[in-house]
């Protein structure tokens, strides 16, 4: 699996932050502890969280501004726009 690192503007204050995806499109709910510290090593923040949208807590990308979460509706949302691709910022391969 590929760990992606993505540079893309957070949904609310439109600052622009890392979040971390395996093979471009599993968030950190699917994460293990290796794959959270690799991310964290290389500037994502990611921390639990309650999604009020998902009522649910799971981990997520954090935004290192604002500290709103970056969580899997808004990840829905840059796919389908075809964002990720725009602002990929780098790929660590590893298995």
């Amino acid at each position: 699996m590929e760990l992606h690192i993505f540079n893309t503007p957070c949904w609310n204050c439109k600052k622009i932050i890392k979040v971390a995806l395996l093979d471009g499109e599993l968030g950190p709910p699917n994460f293990n502890k290796e794959t959270i510290q690799i991310a964290q090593q290389h500037g994502v923040v990611i921390e639990e969280r309650y999604s009020k949208m998902g009522e649910e807590k799971y981990l997520a990308n954090i935004c290192s501004s604002c500290h709103q979460i970056w969580g899997d509706f808004f990840f829905g949302v840059s796919i389908m726009t075809n964002q990720m691709n725009e602002f990929l910022f780098n790929r660590i391969a590893f298995y």
